[in-house]
Formats: structure tokens, C-alpha cells, sequence
């Protein structure tokens, strides 16, 4: 479990390089939604349609989405894990 948590916190840290590079807003809510929504997440709380994201960060929120639903199959959990993982890069 402790990788999946680890490579999860990698891949959210690598989204917000690229959110930083490409003056993408985002905070601990998006951030938190994109293992239940992907990128759906930006788009629902910035009202930015997906085609206008850059496309690494398109791939890589839906990967940790794809993540999530492979191997956590708990919505409950899902939410304890990305408490967690939130929690530890603030």
C-alpha cells in the first residue's frame, strides 16, 4: 500500500509542476478530486474544458483515476488514501 501511496504523491506532485508551468490554478480540493473525477477535476472547479488542459496533465490525472479504480475499490478508502497523501505534501 505504501507504494501505491508513494507513486500516487509523485504523480500529483509532477501535476502540480505542470499546473505551476502553465498557470493552471489548483489547490487540496482539486487535488483531492482527481482520484475520483481525473481531470474532470480541473474542469469542474475551474470551468476549463479538458481540450484546453495541456495533455500530460490530461494523461497523468486520469492515470491516478485509472489507479484508484484498479486497485481501490472503496470509495471510503479512496478518501482516507488521498486524505493521507494530501495531508503529507502540505
Amino acid at each position: 500500500m505504501e507504494n501505491f501511496k508513494n507513486e500516487i504523491k509523485s504523480m500529483l506532485e509532477e501535476i502540480i509542476f505542470i499546473c505551476e508551468d502553465n498557470e493552471i490554478e489548483y489547490n487540496d480540493v482539486i487535488l483531492y478530486d482527481i482520484a475520483f473525477e481525473g481531470a474532470g477535476s480541473f474542469s469542474f472547479h475551474n470551468d476549463i474544458e479538458c481540450d484546453d488542459l495541456p495533455d500530460d496533465l490530461v494523461k497523468m490525472a486520469d492515470d491516478i483515476n485509472v489507479l484508484f479504480l484498479e486497485n481501490i475499490l472503496k470509495y471510503e478508502d479512496r478518501q482516507d488514501i488521498m486524505d493521507e497523501i494530501i495531508d503529507s505534501m502540505i
